[in-house]
């Protein structure tokens, strides 16, 4: 079991910002290892890889029922 800790504060954004960062910091830690904590950070390496692959994966997606 893996738990992610992500701030909430006046420079997190809006709710969907935040689950958006919730849900990369999953990612992250999920590929990371089992049985850690991963604490959500904008210069987080792990984070930033995910977060910019999961853009891409939606570009893509969208992309493709354009076609």
């Amino acid at each position: 079991m893996n738990i992610v800790l992500v701030s909430i504060n006046r420079s997190s954004g809006n709710m969907i910002e935040i689950l958006k960062n919730a849900d990369a910091a999953c990612y992250a830690a999920k590929e990371s290892s089992r049985n850690r904590i991963h604490i959500f950070g904008e210069e987080d390496k792990n984070f930033s890889q995910k977060h910019g692959d999961m853009k891409w994966v939606g570009r893509i997606e969208k992309a493709l029922e354009k076609e």
